[in-house]
């Protein structure tokens, strides 16, 4: 699961996470991840990611998850595979320039070349985390 990012309000996620796995059951949640709420840069905001999105703060999702049974059973900080993958994805817009061009304008190309060349510097700097945990519903309390 990986949208993490469009759900902040954690609480309500946590405890719907409770409702969806019983007992012994486990989800795995990936996510970019940042030290503060709502920590997005104005340009992804208007032009990328309108609307509810915000990094994952783990410190106050971790908070969240401590009101339910849940546990985090495996905790993995994978920013440099992030990088790598923002990076290929730049590339491959780059690589495709004359086709997102003339499908989608412009416009289009230069903010999203925008986003993925400073997403992977981002993650490659520290200024971005990326987390993939296991949370598990235990057997017994």
């Amino acid at each position: 699961m990986g949208v993490i990012e469009h759900l902040p309000q954690y609480g309500l996620v946590a405890e719907k996470f409770r409702t969806l796995i019983k007992p012994g059951g486990r989800i795995f949640l990936d996510g970019s991840a940042s030290k503060k709420k709502y920590d997005v840069a104005k340009f992804l905001v208007k032009y990328i990611y309108p609307g509810n999105h915000s990094y994952m703060v783990l410190h106050d999702f971790i908070r969240a998850l401590t009101d339910t049974p849940l546990r985090v059973v495996e905790l993995y900080n994978d920013r440099h595979s992030y990088f790598l993958t923002a990076r290929q994805w730049a590339r491959n817009l780059d690589s495709n320039y004359a086709f997102i061009k003339d499908k989608f304008g412009e416009d289009v190309y230069r903010r999203f070349r925008l986003y993925l060349w400073g997403t992977a510097y981002q993650f490659q700097s520290g200024g971005l985390d990326c987390y993939r945990m296991v949370i598990v519903h235990p057997t017994s309390q």
